[in-house]
């Protein structure tokens, strides 16, 4: 069988009236981040054009970027992308050693 990795995740997730998701009122959206990286583990994104966020991250997870990237980037206006910045603004940044 194989290994399995193990991580301490953060997940943040918002719904209905949840406004990380700005003008996308009905979406849902759920992120998984590593705890102690700030690395981006997997999202799923439903609602109206969630499929271009999702793009948006799954890039930022190819070259392996931590959560921070994203949320302290900064995206023309008036685009979805810029919701990036409020999906991730309630975590903390990962502890440095």
């Amino acid at each position: 069988m194989p290994e399995v990795e193990r991580y301490d995740a953060a997940v943040i997730g918002t719904g209905q009236g949840g406004k990380p998701l700005a003008r996308a009122g009905r979406s849902v959206a759920i992120i998984v981040v590593d705890a102690a990286s700030g690395r981006i583990l997997g999202c799923a994104i439903v609602g109206m054009e969630g499929g271009e966020l999702m793009s948006m991250i799954q890039i930022a997870m190819m070259g392996e970027l931590p959560f921070t990237a994203l949320r302290d980037a900064i995206f023309a206006h008036p685009t979805l992308a810029e919701s990036l910045n409020n999906l991730f603004a309630g975590l903390e940044s990962p502890a440095t050693t």
